[in-house]
């Protein structure tokens, strides 16, 4: 897989370097039968990389999401139905 420059980057990761994530991927390959995440560098057109938390709030209004995770960190929108679901709980 490559960019629309054609340009691939490669990142691996091992139990040492940063195991969450690599009992992340272990996981999702037993369930998947494909050991691999792709980062699409989600990013606002024209704005380059969302690196801020204001901005991925932003981004996450903007279009229409329920939410997103940071930091092992749940955050919902309090419109989503998912959060009115999990309140009722």
């Amino acid at each position: 897989m490559s960019n629309f420059l054609e340009i691939v980057y490669i990142q691996a990761v091992s139990q040492l370097s940063n195991e969450k994530l690599y009992n992340l991927i272990k996981a999702f390959k037993k369930r998947t039968g494909y050991g691999v995440l792709c980062n699409t560098s989600l990013n606002f057109n024209g704005r380059g990389l969302i690196n801020k938390l204001d901005d991925l709030s932003l981004y996450t209004i903007q279009h229409k999401l329920d939410g997103f995770i940071v930091n092992g960190k749940v955050y919902l929108l309090k419109s989503s139905q998912h959060y009115q679901d999990y309140l009722k709980k």
